[in-house]
């Protein structure tokens, strides 16, 4: 079997990252995409409820969009920040034109749309089955035993049907408690 000289691996480097930067420009078009067509949705679920609210009164107008501003500033909605849903309701209200959104703030909201931490509670617990539950001792002996014999993170975390940060959690817990 031959060696690979530095040539032949900066040619494999550059055609693995051409690879995947094609791949990556693709899967940011499609994700771009569905969060735009998600933006629109939400700008005018929010447009529709302010009309319902709004009614013909104007003091009921004003007084929907004090309390909108006001809710929309200090909390987030389904891991959006509020200066994201801010800009879906200005972006509404101006005729709904996503594609004049200037690149920097689309990576913006391309970073929020995409938080982790907005998966529901549900589709956590199908990732990892153990998800919140409590550890049980049998659970402790046996992770103990593991993580002595050397078994990986990885492992150990499918096999507890936890994730790797609970697990590791966890051990560094029961080491802290042996001392």
């Amino acid at each position: 079997m031959g060696n690979i000289d530095s040539t032949q691996f900066i040619d494999l480097e550059a055609r693995v990252a051409s690879i995947v930067e094609q791949y990556r420009k693709e899967a940011y078009a499609f994700i771009e995409e569905m969060m735009w067509n998600a933006f629109e949705e939400i700008g005018q679920t929010l447009l529709a409820c302010q009309r319902e609210a709004d009614g013909d009164d104007p003091e009921s107008a004003t007084h929907f969009a004090r309390e909108y501003t006001y809710l929309m500033s200090v909390r987030k909605v389904a891991g959006l920040s509020s200066r994201t849903i801010h800009e879906i309701v200005r972006i509404a209200n101006a005729g709904g034109d996503y594609a004049d959104v200037p690149a920097e703030r689309k990576s913006g909201f391309l970073l929020d749309f995409l938080k982790a931490r907005t998966l529901s509670f549900n589709a956590t617990r199908e990732l990892y089955p153990n998800y919140l539950k409590p550890w049980t001792e049998e659970d402790d002996r046996e992770l103990m035993r593991m993580h002595a014999e050397g078994m990986s993170l990885a492992k150990l975390a499918h096999r507890f049907g936890r994730n790797d940060g609970a697990v590791r959690a966890r051990i560094e817990k029961l080491l802290t408690l042996q001392e």
